[in-house]
């Protein structure tokens, strides 16, 4: 697909370039044997099964693209004069979303991203400056470094679209002293991309950004689970294991009903993270997502599972990649417990080879808690 053929009855498949040749030509010959046209199918974000012969893919009309870059560029007051940059993957929607943008707006897009593309902070930020670009987006890694480099914001730049993981309000406000106009969002790959996204005058709730709902999607929730109808919903998924299909419309009366949590005040939403990421401890519900962007301040290498307990129904263990020598880790510990509530206290520490990651620097957790269970089931 050319990064402008939105309208033609072709179906695109969009790979990850890791997957295997076979994977992407068995998909694309089951497409045209159901006779599947005017889509885009993408691998969830969130596809980080174990099991490597197993892909979650999302069929995405392109009207439906369309649908939400209309409203994403309302939202972002993008025109004909805006220059996007791209440096996200074309393969996951938060990368192929901006030239949707692009598109319907006529703004000018210039892609950073390719398949042996390396992310490099100070390179980002001289094309920021040289291309006198106004919009882009990044994922929170990226924000952080930014930050870790003490790199100040272009004159030209507007914004950025902050996706795919949860921003803490300490480095929003740390970016804000820089001078980077940072817009937290939530979105999904079975939206096409955005579906709240802040304002320019960002309110938070206990931590939480208050995002604005997009005026194509309306959203329920019911015991804090959000539901989604909008004009950009996906058509289904396709479960692919090895050469073998299942097509699965998930949607019920035109809803779509995730595994996040949150809830609506004023008209915006607060995001509190996925249902899997939230537990309860001596009887209090824990945000790992909120703990993982704390501790992430303090190491880039370290992930906090919650494991299960017999008295107190979990208790939280942090798992550090062998970069890290275990004194440092124990002191990266113990100053994470200082700043915590006193159920939110990491107990214990498990050090693996690394911690593994996505395209867009979501952490793998189903990988590592399969390395940690192998370890532990492997006799010494």
């Amino acid at each position: 697909m050319t990064l402008t053929d939105w309208h033609s009855s072709k179906t695109h498949i969009f790979a990850n370039h890791k997957y295997l040749p076979s994977f992407t030509e068995q998909i694309s010959t089951y497409i045209k044997k159901i006779n599947l046209t005017k889509h885009i199918i993408l691998s969830t974000s969130g596809s980080t099964n174990v099991k490597q012969n197993e892909v979650k893919w999302v069929a995405l009309s392109k009207e439906a693209f369309l649908n939400s870059a209309e409203a994403v560029n309302k939202h972002l007051n993008c025109s004909s004069s805006d220059i996007i940059l791209n440096t996200l993957p074309l393969f996951h929607v938060g990368g192929l979303s901006q030239f949707a943008r692009a598109y319907t707006s006529k703004a000018k897009i210039i892609n950073l991203y390719h398949k042996e593309y390396k992310w490099d902070v100070n390179h980002f930020v001289g094309i920021l400056a040289q291309e006198k670009i106004t919009l882009t987006s990044l994922v929170p890694t990226q924000a952080f470094d930014i930050v870790k480099n003490n790199l100040q914001a272009p004159k030209y730049l507007k914004n950025i679209v902050i996706g795919g993981g949860f921003l803490s309000e300490i480095l929003y406000k740390k970016l804000k002293h820089l001078g980077w106009n940072i817009l937290p969002s939530y979105g999904m790959t079975e939206c096409c991309s955005q579906i709240a996204t802040a304002q320019n005058e960002l309110q938070w709730e206990n931590g939480i950004p208050g995002l604005k709902i997009l005026e194509h999607n309306k959203i329920k929730i019911n015991n804090e689970l959000i539901s989604i109808t909008s004009s950009s919903l996906l058509t289904s998924y396709i479960f692919q294991e090895n050469n073998n299909f299942t097509i699965v419309d998930p949607k019920k009366n035109d809803d779509f009903y995730t595994t996040d949590r949150g809830y609506i005040k004023d008209n915006f939403i607060y995001i509190l993270g996925r249902n899997d990421d939230i537990i309860k401890i001596k009887g209090e519900l824990v945000n790992l997502s909120k703990l993982q962007t704390y501790i992430e301040e303090l190491c880039q290498e370290c992930v906090i599972l919650g494991q299960p307990h017999e008295r107190n129904e979990h208790s939280l263990q942090a798992v550090f990649s062998k970069k890290i020598e275990a004194n440092v880790a124990n002191e990266i510990v113990e100053l994470f417990n200082k700043n915590v509530l006193p159920f939110e206290k990491i107990s214990s520490l498990f050090f693996v080879d690394h911690i593994p990651r996505t395209e867009l620097g979501k952490i793998k957790k189903k990988e590592i808690q399969q390395d940690i269970q192998n370890k532990i089931s492997t006799p010494s």
